[in-house]
């Protein structure tokens, strides 16, 4: 399988792009993300099916999902880590969860929760620079397998 590449973190840091896709405005959604080395060597890779929801919610679970990730692989635990999303609201929301509408308080609590035991920030990134993880989460739509592909360095 051929390396995936991404744009560059400063050399300290990680970045993890994600992104969340639906098929309509709430219909069948995945999610998918590529974390990125500074020298942009991937190190991780994932892409699964979420069921049937909105795009904003996706994107919330692609999130928690690096969440999940960091959390049970001790290497990325002890890292910066720059989860990068072309959401801005679900960035917004992760960065000021007292601004979370109700209906999406538990996920983004749930993200909180999850990235608390590592040294994390979310930043709203343009479209344009997250197709890696666009192609990914639409990858993942509908898919009967979930994808978690992890370098030598990572597992």
């Amino acid at each position: 399988m051929a390396r995936p590449r991404c744009r560059f973190p400063p050399i300290t840091k990680l970045l993890f792009k994600v992104d969340g896709a639906s098929r309509s405005s709430f219909g069948e959604a995945g999610i998918g993300g590529l974390l990125c080395d500074s020298s942009g060597k991937a190190l991780v890779k994932f892409l699964r099916s979420v069921g049937i929801m909105d795009a904003t919610t996706a994107e919330i679970l692609a999130i928690k999902e690096v969440g999940l990730i960091c959390k049970d692989k001790s290497k990325l635990a002890s890292k910066k880590i720059i989860i990068a999303s072309d959401n801005a609201l679900a960035c917004n929301w992760i960065l000021a969860p007292q601004t979370t509408p109700l209906a999406f308080k538990a996920e983004i609590m749930e993200v909180w929760n999850l990235c608390k035991s590592f040294d994390w920030v979310v930043e709203s990134i343009d479209r344009e620079l997250n197709i890696e993880a666009d192609s990914l989460a639409k990858n993942g739509i509908g898919r009967m397998v979930n994808l978690l592909w992890l370098d030598d360095e990572i597992s």
